[in-house]
């Protein structure tokens, strides 16, 4: 139906698979995802399909015309957003396409859905190798707003106006980057010494950020 999300394995009369009940044709962007697991030799069934929309696994209905045995093969190639046969397209934009080669848990399709209000800020001042700096990020849930200081000194503001932050699967990753429940991404470890790390239960104000510098300088230059 018209807004309906479908995730199936259609070619030459077969057609198994699922559709969401519920539409995604109200003007705002959302996080699609669709899975497909099936052990070798096992019979393509609606139930191996899955739907999730921003973040959650939606309600189906099934289909099922035909059969096909896992794994897939003769088939045309996937296609997202369009129908070869009906010659048919999907009205809308699609952007930031992936495909895995594993079926996603939902709690890694949550991570992805959450991970759309990570921005980054970043400093405009570029660190000196062999020399301590005091770096603090701020977090506040009105905007919501991320800040960055370096010695004291504000160098970015991100206001993501409009979003909403619900919490994180993740936890507080302090020189590297998370992004799987629980696992640092290789390659993302800073490439230094961390020390007298320190998290609030409050956004720090600039005077706060700065009376921690003044507190601390003469271990900055």
């Amino acid at each position: 139906g018209a807004g309906k999300v479908g995730w199936e394995v259609d070619s030459d009369a077969i057609d198994v698979g699922v559709s969401s009940t519920a539409t995604v044709h109200d003007g705002n962007w959302h996080h699609i995802v669709g899975t497909w697991a099936a052990a070798s030799g096992a019979a393509v069934a609606p139930s191996q399909f899955k739907i999730y929309i921003d973040g959650a696994l939606a309600t189906v209905t099934t289909g099922t015309t035909s059969s096909a045995t896992s794994p897939l093969t003769g088939f045309d190639t996937a296609r997202i957003g369009h129908h070869a046969a009906w010659g048919t397209y999907l009205s809308g934009t699609i952007d930031e396409v992936a495909v895995y080669h594993t079926e996603l848990s939902a709690s890694r399709v949550l991570a992805h859905y959450q991970a759309r209000l990570a921005t980054a800020c970043y400093s405009t001042t570029a660190l000196a190798n062999g020399t301590w700096a005091l770096l603090t990020g701020v977090f506040s849930s009105a905007g919501p707003t991320l800040q960055f200081y370096v010695n004291g000194s504000l160098e970015c503001t991100i206001t993501n106006s409009g979003a909403a932050y619900t919490g994180s699967v993740n936890p507080l990753a302090i020189g590297a980057a998370v992004v799987a429940p629980n696992t640092p991404t290789a390659g993302t470890y800073w490439k230094g010494s961390v020390g007298d790390a320190r998290t609030y239960t409050n956004a720090l104000s600039a005077g706060a950020v700065g009376t921690n510098y003044s507190a601390t300088s003469s271990r900055f230059p």
